[in-house]
C-alpha cells in the first residue's frame, strides 16, 4: 500500500478595505439611488399622465411626496443595517424572479428517447 501525502498551503490575502465599501450618495448605495430616482420620477410622470384624462385630488400628490420620503428613509435605514442593494434585490425578487422551478430533461435528449422508442 501507498500513502499519499497531501500538503496543505494556506494563502493569506490582504485586501483594501476601501475596494469593497460600495459608493455611497447620502447614505445609500449609488445603484440603489439612482434606481430610486428613475422609479420616483417614473411615477410623478405617471400620475401626471393620469391627471390629464382624469381629475385626480391634490392630495394624492401629497401622499405621493409621502410615500416617496418614507420610501427614501427606508432605503437609507436598510443602507445603514448592511443591506447592500436591497432595493435592485427586492425589485428582481418580485418583479423577475421565478417562483415555481421547473426541472425537466433538454430537448436534445427527449428527441433522441422519442427516437429510439419509435425505432424499437
Amino acid at each position: 500500500m501507498s500513502v499519499v501525502k497531501v500538503a496543505l498551503t494556506e494563502i493569506n490575502m490582504f485586501i483594501k478595505k476601501s475596494l469593497e465599501k460600495p459608493t455611497l450618495i447620502v447614505g445609500v448605495e449609488m445603484g440603489d439611488l439612482m434606481l430610486y430616482l428613475v422609479t420616483s420620477f417614473g411615477f410623478v410622470i405617471v400620475l401626471s399622465v393620469m391627471r390629464t384624462f382624469i381629475p385626480i385630488p391634490a392630495w394624492v400628490n401629497l401622499i405621493l411626496l409621502a410615500v416617496l420620503v418614507l420610501g427614501f428613509i427606508t432605503l437609507r435605514k436598510m443602507t445603514q443595517k448592511k443591506q447592500t442593494s436591497f432595493l435592485k434585490s427586492w425589485i428582481f425578487w418580485h418583479l423577475s424572479a421565478p417562483k415555481k422551478i421547473i426541472m425537466d430533461k433538454p430537448k436534445f435528449i427527449r428527441a433522441y428517447h422519442a427516437k429510439k422508442q419509435n425505432h424499437v
